[in-house]
C-alpha cells in the first residue's frame, strides 16, 4: 500500500545517505590501513543491504569482514575491488529511486 510505499522509500533515503557516507569512511580506512573502521564498516553495511534485499553487496561485505578478522593486514585487492563496484552500482541504483521520490513530491 501507499504507506509501505512510502517507507520503503524513506529507508531507501536513508540506506543510500548512509551508503555514501560509508563509502568514503571505507575508502579512507582503507588507505590508512586502518583496519579495526574497515571492519566495522562491512559489519554494519552487510545488515543494512541484507534489509535492503542487496543480497550481493552483503556477501562481499560478509566475506571482507571475516577476511579482516583472519588476517588484519589485508592485502584482498581484488575482493574490495569488487566490492566497491558493487557497493558504487548500488549507490547508483538507489539514487535513482531516492531521486525520483523527491521529485514526485
Amino acid at each position: 500500500g501507499e504507506d509501505e510505499d512510502g517507507e520503503a522509500r524513506e529507508f531507501a533515503c536513508v540506506f543510500y545517505n548512509s551508503s555514501v557516507t560509508r563509502l568514503k569512511k571505507i575508502m579512507q580506512a582503507y588507505a590508512t590501513k586502518d583496519f579495526k573502521t574497515l571492519q566495522n564498516e562491512f559489519h554494519s553495511l552487510k545488515s543494512a543491504s541484507a534489509y535492503m534485499g542487496e543480497n550481493n553487496l552483503s556477501s562481499y561485505a560478509k566475506k571482507l569482514e571475516e577476511l579482516l578478522k583472519q588476517n588484519p593486514s589485508f592485502e584482498e585487492l581484488n575482493l574490495f575491488n569488487s566490492f566497491l563496484k558493487e557497493f558504487k552500482e548500488v549507490i547508483n541504483k538507489i539514487e535513482i529511486v531516492v531521486g525520483d521520490s523527491e521529485k514526485a513530491s
